[in-house]
């Protein structure tokens, strides 16, 4: 399954599925483009799978999806990710941006090496080591894996 059949296949459901969770999580958009250019004019585009926002805790939520098992380069694109949307959206009265990476698969000791040395508020597939009120922003991450059910083979996420 390509990245992008995730996307539509999960929007479409997490739209519907939000709905029903009442909490508080608005979608900003899917496939949200951010700019990052230098003084010199060079410019790098990005393109961050789901963008949400709780309006309650009054936070940006990053969403990476990969289909494939858990690299840390995939830390490394969602935390740059997280960075460009707290510097570029952001307000002064927000809290600090969420991310959470949704893979298929993952070794849990390469992950924890992965965070071992971020302050970044980064979860991967669960949302263990997220603080208290960083994982109030969120679905329950057994909600967010039965949405993934159907999509990616049983026990992957």
């Amino acid at each position: 399954m390509r990245e992008r059949d995730l996307e539509h296949a999960l929007t479409d459901q997490l739209q519907a599925t939000l709905t029903e969770l009442g909490r508080g999580l608005a979608l900003v958009g899917r496939q949200v483009r951010l700019t990052v250019t230098d003084p010199d004019g060079t410019a790098d585009q990005f393109a961050i799978d789901l963008l949400f926002f709780h309006v309650d805790q009054l936070r940006y939520v990053v969403v990476e999806l990969k289909t494939t098992r858990y690299e840390p380069a995939h830390m490394g694109q969602l935390q740059t990710y997280v960075a460009i949307v707290d510097d570029q959206l952001r307000r002064p009265l927000h809290n600090p941006t969420l991310g959470l990476l949704i893979c298929a698969g993952r070794t849990q000791a390469t992950v924890r090496y992965s965070l071992a040395t971020t302050n970044v508020p980064i979860a991967v597939a669960d949302y263990a080591g997220l603080p208290a009120d960083a994982q109030a922003a969120l679905p329950p991450a057994s909600e967010l894996q039965a949405l993934l059910t159907g999509h990616l083979n049983p026990g992957d996420v």
